[in-house]
């Protein structure tokens, strides 16, 4: 599968300072992605278009600028929010013997998978903040950052895992 890591500063980045696959920590690499690629500068705007989509509504595209509505996080975690209640209680369910392995691990490592991804999915997008050097899921991104703040596009990634 392939996702994209997009750069988000909150300063415009010039182009030929934008993120590219060297600028990606190998820790990466050695626990999310097997191999990545610099987006090529032709399919640039359209990855931008797809990402500002992703957001149905929630953010506003004026060039390489981003602007995010003051609801963007009660939106956006209210279904996740849902996921991660329905597969903690399920994970209720399971016997102490589940847990040691004896009886049933696969299922309940498929619902730990499930709860995780429900908080976090660090499999999908992610932001590279040049002013921090953090590399975070698109998740973890949206819930510390301020979104009232202005942000701009730099360099975008395509990573696969």
């Amino acid at each position: 599968m392939h996702e994209r890591i997009f750069e988000l500063s909150s300063k415009p980045v010039a182009r030929n300072m934008r993120l590219c696959l060297d600028d990606i920590p190998d820790s990466f690499f050695n626990t999310i992605a097997d191999y990545g690629d610099d987006i090529e500068e032709k399919y640039r705007d359209e990855e931008i278009k797809c990402f500002v989509t992703s957001f149905s509504g929630l953010c506003v595209r004026d060039g390489d600028k981003l602007t995010f509505a003051p609801d963007t996080c009660e939106k956006l975690f209210r279904s996740k929010y849902s996921r991660f209640l329905e597969a903690a209680a399920r994970l209720g369910a399971y016997s102490y013997e589940a847990f040691c392995g004896k009886t049933g691990f696969y299922q309940l490592d498929m619902e730990v998978f499930e709860l995780n991804k429900a908080f976090e999915d660090k499999f999908d997008t992610y932001v590279y903040n040049p002013e921090t050097l953090e590399l975070k899921s698109l998740t973890a991104w949206l819930r510390t950052e301020d979104l009232s703040k202005t942000w701009y596009v730099g360099g975008i990634v395509d990573y696969h895992w």
